[in-house]
């Protein structure tokens, strides 16, 4: 009798501990980071935990996990209250492998159970889900885009972009508008996943999170106020950057292109205005005398050329790109005399399955007065080489670490010297819009820039009229009789498997006690 009724206060013990949902505390299930780099958390509390202390408990048992952090510590791992949002962030600097693993968002209740939700976190070299930037920043009525990676075995998996406040999500293919208000996610099919949010609102600030499948990353999203419109362009005062010389001061383009195999590419090609009623035409092969006409003026076809005579500008589209497409090409314009050559540039295009330069997007748009941001990569061996954001209409540059402002208008372009660099145009103006390239070294890769006029300012947020989407549905409420132990190094002595959720079950704890 006396065995039976030991087993009897273990199993009640046991469901005590079993807990059930709770919806006054909740952050995200899945959470996915690269080795070495930093993350924040944010966790979602109830207007009544507003003074209550916040803590990071690390474990797979809520009554054994390990508190790493307290409320407004620092140090690797450091927990701050934003008591005007309902919300504490969780930080997390220089991850490694080792610090995967399920932790829990707490709330310290004096005079009862205390509150919190679990997360799992796995850190890799090669995470499911990132982004390119984990904190982004757009202007009053303009726009703001977010940059997503997936790992192969997730491209099939649903791609959802939310947000915290209100646990609101878009998903892939749908835009969601308020008036003037947008929010697109835009699914290459490539391993990568565009997020542009249109018409930003102050109140659409806040943290955000992309998830693929069960797997999310979060996202921070600062709003800025407009600034007054003015009439100065980008770059009128900026100073030309030496970039690769044109065979020919009348007819200029790009020199070194890489593209991925199976994708298109459009080049432009930039004349003088003499040549406005001249035929154009693309040229391949090493020698030009030798050289073999593809195509010219408004053919039709895998290769195509348009000519724009307001802009002195014909562009070449190749489609659908293979290897043997690689070698060398000529932008020409036909003089028609036997006396007078016809003026041409040369390029060499490489079509290979890793480029050694790419952009995620090679047309992004933003409002007047608003700002936009490429996401550009690059190959390893090309860490060092210099990085540079020129545009066609001048050939004027602008490189890394350098801001150029020209009173509410600027460029920054940030390397983050992990294959990838980020350029920012703030304060568009609708002079801005055309032809732009980027390279690493002598490598480049062209993006054109749409500038369209900025809308009225509306009140409304930008997805005030959105219904909620399914989410991760956080569950905890934790039950009273656990040790609160602290450690700075938050081992666990109990192991479970990483896809089980802790103490969903109780059929699952009674077997483990």
């Amino acid at each position: 009798m006396h065995f039976y009724s030991l087993l009897s206060s273990s199993i009640l013990f046991v469901l005590l501990l079993c807990i059930s949902d709770s919806v006054s505390l909740k952050t995200l299930k899945y959470l996915a980071v690269k080795h070495g780099e930093s993350l924040t958390i944010p966790c979602v509390y109830d207007e009544k935990y507003k003074s209550n202390r916040k803590y990071w408990c690390k474990g797979y048992y809520w009554p054994f996990c390990t508190i790493v952090a307290y409320t407004n510590t620092s140090g690797g791992t450091s927990v701050t209250d934003h008591p005007t949002q309902n919300m504490f962030t969780v930080e997390l600097k220089s991850l490694q492998d080792s610090d995967s693993g399920y932790y829990w968002c707490d709330v310290e209740i004096s005079d009862g159970s205390d509150d919190g939700d679990y997360v799992y976190l796995t850190v890799s070299s090669d995470p499911a889900v990132s982004v390119i930037n984990s904190r982004v920043s757009g202007q009053e009525g303009g726009s703001v885009s977010a940059q997503c990676l997936i790992s192969a075995e997730y491209k099939s998996k649903q791609k959802k972009w939310c947000r915290f406040k209100d646990w609101t999500c878009f998903t892939v293919g749908r835009t969601t508008t308020s008036q003037n208000s947008a929010v697109l996610v835009t699914d290459n099919e490539k391993g990568s996943v565009s997020v542009e949010m249109r018409g930003l609102q102050k109140s659409d600030a806040g943290w955000y999170w992309f998830s693929a499948g069960d797997v999310g990353v979060t996202v921070h999203l600062t709003v800025t106020e407009r600034p007054s419109i003015v009439t100065t362009s980008l770059s009128s005062q900026e100073t030309q950057e030496s970039v690769n010389t044109p065979d020919s001061e009348s007819l200029k383009t790009l020199k070194k292109l890489p593209v991925r195999r199976g994708e298109s590419l459009t080049i432009p090609c930039f004349y003088d205005e003499k040549y406005k009623s001249n035929r154009k035409y693309w040229c391949k092969g090493r020698d030009w005398i030798n050289c073999k006409i593809v195509a010219s003026t408004n053919t039709s076809g895998r290769i195509s050329v348009t000519d724009h005579p307001t802009q002195n500008m014909f562009t070449v589209e190749l489609k659908s790109l293979q290897e043997s497409d690689s070698g060398y090409y000529w932008c020409a314009v036909e003089i028609g005399g036997t006396e007078t050559p016809d003026d041409k540039d040369h390029l060499y295009l490489t079509v290979s399955a890793d480029p050694a330069v790419s952009v995620i997007n090679s047309r992004v748009s933003g409002q007047e007065g608003g700002s936009v941001s490429v996401q550009c990569l690059y190959r390893a061996e090309y860490q060092n080489k210099q990085k540079k954001w020129c545009r066609f209409k001048d050939w004027s540059c602008f490189t890394v670490g350098r801001t150029t402002t020209s009173q509410n208008s600027a460029v920054l372009v940030t390397d983050y010297r992990k294959g990838s660099v980020s350029v920012e145009m703030r304060g568009l103006q609708k002079s801005d819009a055309g032809w732009y390239w980027f390279s690493a070294g002598d490598v480049e890769v062209p993006v054109h820039l749409t500038v369209t006029e900025r809308p009225s300012i509306v009140t409304t947020s930008l997805s005030s009229q959105e219904t909620q989407e399914s989410v991760n549905t956080p569950a905890v409420t934790a039950a009273s009789g656990r040790e609160k132990t602290i450690s700075d190094d938050a081992s666990e002595e109990i192991t479970c498997s990483a896809t089980e959720k802790p103490k969903e079950s109780q059929q699952f704890c009674l077997s483990h006690n």
